[in-house]
C-alpha cells in the first residue's frame, strides 16, 4: 500500500515539472526599466510605486490582447513575478523599493476583479460603459483624459465599495486591461500614460521628440508623505544591462530540486524494502530455531551440574555397599 503511495507521490511531481519550468508569458522587454530605476532612486517612492505598477499593466494587457483574459493565470503568477523581480533588480530598482511597493500583493499579474475574470466579463459589467465612452479615444486631449480618469474613479468606488486597497488597486488594473484591449501599439501606451499619470514607460524603437508629454491625472497615487520614513534609495543605478533568460536559471535550479527529492523517495523505497526482506529473514530463522531445539547443550549441562554435585553420607555408603 505505502509503494503505490510513494507512486501516486513521483506521478504527481512528474506532472508538476512542466509547470514549475514553465516560462512566463509576458513580454518584460518593451517596458524603459531604466527610467523607472531612476525615479525610484531619486523621486520617492510614491512616483516609483506607480511607475511599476504601470510598466507591468501594460505587460498584461498585451497578454490580454492575445488571450482575452484578465491577466495571467495563477499557476504560472508566481514564475512572471520572479521573472519581473529579476528584471527589475537587473535595471537598478532598488529591492527596498520592490518591497515597499508591494510586488506580489499590490501589484500582481492577475487581475481578476469581484469574479471577473475575462474582458467580456469586464466590459459588460453595470457602469462600465460609461468609462468605455469616457476613455474611447487613446489620443487623449488634457480635457479628455481628466473625464477618463474620473470616470474610472467612480466606476471602481461604485463596484468595489468599502473593500481594501488591494482590491481596489487590482480591479484598476483591470479597468486599465479591458480599456486598453481596445487600443493598440502607440495608442494603447498613450492611454497607459493618461491612466497611470506616467510618461515614456515603453522603450521605442524610433524616437519621437516632436510629440507632446500625454497629460496626466493617475487613477491612484497613494498618499505617501516624504520624510524620515522615505526609502534610502542609495544602490546605483545598473547601466550594463545583460542579455539572459529570466527564467531559465531558477527553473532548471526548481527542476533539480525535485529530480532530487524524486530519487530521495526511491532510496527510501529501496531501504524499506530491504529493511522488510532482512524482517522476514530473521522470522523465519528464529521458526526454524524453535522446530530443532539444541539437544547437546542440556546433556552438557547435565554432565557438568552432575560432575559438581555433593553426595551425603549415606548415598556413599549405599553406592559402595555390595
Amino acid at each position: 500500500m505505502a509503494l503505490y503511495r510513494a507512486l501516486e507521490c513521483l506521478a504527481f511531481l512528474a506532472m508538476q515539472l512542466p509547470a514549475v519550468i514553465a516560462e512566463c508569458p509576458l513580454d518584460l522587454s518593451r517596458s524603459n526599466y531604466t527610467l523607472v530605476a531612476s525615479i525610484c532612486y531619486k523621486d520617492g517612492r510614491a512616483k516609483c510605486c506607480r511607475y511599476i505598477n504601470a510598466c507591468i499593466a501594460v505587460s498584461v494587457a498585451s497578454y490580454t490582447n492575445r488571450t482575452r483574459t484578465m491577466g495571467v493565470a495563477s499557476d504560472l503568477a508566481l514564475i512572471c513575478l520572479q521573472s519581473i523581480e529579476e528584471t527589475l533588480e537587473l535595471y537598478g530598482v532598488p529591492r527596498n523599493a520592490i518591497a515597499f511597493c508591494g510586488l506580489g500583493t499590490k501589484i500582481t499579474v492577475n487581475y481578476e476583479c469581484m469574479g471577473q475574470i475575462t474582458v467580456t466579463q469586464m466590459m459588460q459589467a453595470a457602469g462600465f460603459h460609461s468609462v468605455s465612452e469616457n476613455c474611447g479615444r487613446a489620443t487623449m486631449a488634457e480635457s479628455s483624459c481628466r473625464k477618463c480618469v474620473s470616470a474610472g474613479i467612480v466606476y471602481l468606488r461604485h463596484l468595489t465599495g468599502t473593500v481594501d486597497n488591494i482590491t481596489l488597486s487590482t480591479c484598476r488594473d483591470a479597468a486599465f486591461v479591458a480599456l486598453a484591449s481596445q487600443f493598440d501599439g502607440a495608442a494603447s501606451i498613450n492611454f497607459a500614460n493618461c491612466f497611470f499619470g506616467v510618461e515614456c514607460i515603453i522603450i521605442t524603437s524610433v524616437s519621437n521628440t516632436s510629440q507632446p508629454p500625454s497629460p496626466s491625472y493617475a487613477f491612484w497615487k497613494p498618499p505617501v508623505a516624504d520624510g524620515p520614513s522615505q526609502l534610502m534609495l542609495g544602490t546605483p543605478l545598473n547601466q550594463t544591462h545583460h542579455s539572459y533568460h529570466l527564467t531559465l536559471v531558477p527553473g532548471l535550479g526548481i527542476a533539480v530540486m525535485v529530480l532530487s527529492v524524486l530519487i530521495l523517495v526511491i532510496l527510501l523505497l529501496l531501504i524499506r524494502r530491504t529493511r522488510r526482506e532482512l524482517e522476514v529473514s530473521e522470522d523465519i530463522y528464529g521458526a526454524s530455531s524453535k522446530v530443532f531445539p539444541p539437544i547437546y547443550t542440556k546433556k552438557i549441562q547435565e554432565g557438568q551440574a552432575f560432575m559438581f554435585y555433593k553426595f551425603s553420607y549415606r548415598e556413599t555408603k549405599k553406592a559402595t555397599e555390595f
